[in-house]
């Protein structure tokens, strides 16, 4: 089984996070699920706009599917064991952005 995720660069005017999340990400909705995102959100207004960038990576060989929050925790695992894991160890498939305006 191969897996596919996202690196995420999520920023307003006054506030940037990066995070991983599974498959590729296209609309909030998409994101809502993500502890990350919910953090980087909790205390920001309505309608606030946000700019999100995506890498997407594939991991593994064969047909991909998105990648479940376990397998998002073990790609950080590995990555705090290697730096370049991501870089080294996956196949960068694509890139996205979109902008947001958040709703709650």
């Amino acid at each position: 089984m191969s897996i596919r995720f996202s690196r995420v660069q999520v920023m307003t005017e006054d506030k940037a996070a990066i995070f991983l999340v599974g498959g590729i990400p296209a609309t909030q909705d998409d994101l809502d699920c993500w502890t990350a995102f919910q953090v980087f959100t909790e205390d920001m207004p309505e309608n606030k706009v946000i700019t999100v960038s995506a890498e997407t990576f594939e991991y593994g060989e064969e047909e991909p599917n998105d990648a479940t929050p376990e397998e998002v925790a073990y790609i950080y695992m590995r990555e705090d064991k290697r730096p370049d894991f991501i870089e080294s160890r996956t196949k960068k498939v694509g890139e996205s952005s979109f902008v947001l305006w958040l709703h709650k």
